[in-house]
């Protein structure tokens, strides 16, 4: 185990092996162990908090970012009173801002600026939209999200919704969670949308105010468990629930990784 003061392995009692505190990490850097770790792109951060370096954008940037946002959740306000269509017309356009920034990290173009990512970050806090995002970064799922934000039977952190949409989309619905989720069918994230999806996600979160990053943050906590990196999932989930005790989604992130839990394919292969 690698901690802030050194590394050692948790199983060992003999002090002269594993001292208390372990071995400092400088003593990796001319080792065998540092070579392989070299050649397999891999290396020892200082601290877990340095496994997740989202550096905040420019003052700016920020401001203009969280103008967008209050604007656009003023919009859902409005449209959650007029209710039926106007709600879903507002959950849709933010899916579509979504779909709009990841085309353009998927095309190098970047994530997008503050009037993009401040729609985005609004939407976020809307769990059927927050859950149509997820089913983006499932591999073949075509207009799937689009379709599910009717709503269906159950969101990706267990919370129910009406049961508005037809009886095949909660069916590719359940089977597209559990590509992430079941050890029975569950499959690695394709890497393109996997990285062009914390991209948006990561720009997100470095042009939000505090609290409303958590939706973000555990989108991007999921994506890294979903990738088999616990480590980095596990900061990003207690970043998330500093800002949101009370997320649901990130609270059934941290119970999985408590539990030592993996993802579907992993638990598969195992």
């Amino acid at each position: 185990m690698v901690c802030a003061s050194g590394y050692l392995a948790l199983d060992c009692h003999d002090t002269a092996c594993c001292p208390p505190g372990g071995r400092p990490l400088r003593d990796l850097e001319g080792t065998a162990v540092s070579a392989h770790m070299v050649l397999a792109g891999a290396l020892v951060e200082d601290s877990r908090e340095n496994l997740v370096r989202i550096p905040p954008a420019g003052a700016v940037a920020r401001r203009n970012t969280a103008r967008v946002a209050d604007r656009w959740r003023l919009r859902r306000a409005l449209a959650e009173a007029a209710g039926g269509e106007r709600l879903h017309a507002w959950r849709a356009d933010g899916l579509a801002a979504w779909r709009a920034a990841m085309d353009r990290s998927l095309t190098g173009a970047g994530a997008g600026r503050p009037p993009l990512l401040g729609r985005i970050e609004a939407s976020l806090a809307d769990v059927r939209v927050r859950d149509a995002v997820l089913l983006t970064l499932v591999p073949g799922t075509g207009d799937l999200a689009e379709r599910s934000l009717s709503g269906c039977g159950g969101g990706a952190d267990g919370a129910d919704g009406p049961n508005g949409a037809d009886g095949q989309t909660v069916r590719r619905t359940a089977e597209a969670l559990g590509r992430i989720w079941d050890s029975n069918r569950g499959s690695p994230p394709d890497h393109a949308l996997a990285t062009a999806g914390a991209d948006v996600l990561e720009q997100v979160v470095a042009h939000a105010r505090g609290g409303p990053q958590a939706p973000a943050l555990t989108l991007l906590a999921l994506l890294a468990w979903w990738q088999g990196d616990g480590a980095r999932a596990g900061v990003l989930i207690d970043r998330a629930l500093h800002r949101d005790p009370g997320h649901r989604l990130a609270l059934l992130l941290r119970h999985a990784l408590a539990g030592a839990l993996s993802p579907g394919w992993l638990r598969r292969r195992g």
